[in-house]
Order: C-alpha cells, then structure tokens, then sequence
C-alpha cells in the first residue's frame, strides 16, 4: 500500500516532542532557552518575513542569561541566519554563505615563479600579481613548492607584490606556486 504526501505542517506535527518541540513563541527576541524549537515565528525574523515556518536552534548558558546563540533556517529553502545576545542586546543577522554564494563572490589565482636554491640559504622571491577589476584582495591561502626538495615557505604581501621566503633543505630548482583569493568589491 503506498503513503499519501504529506505537507511539512503534518511532519512538524508528527515530530512533537522527540527532538524539536513546537516554539510557543512568536517572537525570535523570546528564544532565548536552549533546545531545538520549529514553528512560525513572526517577530525579530532573520529576513523580516512573517509568513515562514522556522527550524531554530537555541544555545544558552544556565549560568549567563545575558549570552544567547541562535541558528535559525527556513523551512522552504537552504537559508541558514545566526546571531548571538550578549549582555542582553542581540546582534544583527548574518546568513551563511552557500558553496554556490562563493563560487560568485571570490575567486582564486595561482601565481608561480622558478627558482634555484642551496640548502640552508634562505632565497626571497617576489610574484608581481594584479587584483582583478571589481575584486579587492583576501587573503594569500597556499604557497608550495614544486619540483625542489623539502623547504619551509612563508609568504606575504608587499606594495603589488607576493614576498615569498623559502628555506630550502636541499639544493634544488623548481616552481614556488602561490594561491590568492580575491572578494568581490560590495
């Protein structure tokens, strides 16, 4: 015999006090016991919307009631927001980015240069690189070497260019690779 569809309303409802409970507030500012609540909550939501079912997750201190963690997702889509209290006043919302938000806000070049190197002696090589238009720098994420012995790397930014300081424990030529992310300008 096959099953009859049943609306997220009637799963909520069959859930009842296993692990999520029925929020009995409407109010996000309220939430502020810990536990695992769902329902449709109106006031103080993530978005400012007033017509959605919620998943909230609440973290709080026994011994600090002025501390409050929540994590809250709509029942409709993907959209995870969370915010803290602390002392009593509550944080704006932020929305967690989805793999597919960043994959349009950042991205990732690899700049590389060649060099040779003796054990022990420490060699310097700057990579000039330019931010693409519209994107600002973020952050200098991976440097490697490739092709040389084993080596210590440390790297950093200087004016438009990418310090890198290699320590070799060999001599050796070879490829320094470096990886940058770029964000979006907003």
């Amino acid at each position: 015999m096959g099953h009859l569809p049943k609306t997220q309303t009637q799963l909520y409802s069959e859930i009842g006090n296993r692990f999520y409970v029925r929020a009995s507030e409407t109010d996000f500012n309220n939430m502020t016991r810990s536990g695992y609540f769902f329902g449709k909550l109106v006031q103080n939501t993530p978005d400012g919307t007033t017509d959605s079912n919620w998943i909230i997750e609440v973290q709080a201190f026994d011994n600090n009631t002025g501390w409050t963690f929540q994590r809250a997702a709509r029942s409709s889509d993907k959209a995870i927001f969370t915010r803290i209290q602390d002392n009593g006043t509550w944080s704006d919302w932020e929305v967690l980015a989805r793999k597919s938000d960043l994959s349009q806000n950042i991205i990732a070049k690899t700049f590389n240069v060649q060099a040779t190197v003796k054990a022990n002696e420490g060699y310097i090589c700057d990579i000039p690189f330019t931010v693409p238009d519209g994107y600002e720098l973020l952050d200098v994420v991976d440097t490697y070497i490739q092709g040389t012995p084993a080596a210590l790397c440390q790297q950093g930014i200087v004016e438009d260019k990418i310090r890198v300081y290699i320590q070799p424990f060999y001599d050796g030529t070879g490829g320094v690779y470096v990886k940058v992310l770029f964000k979006k300008k907003s």
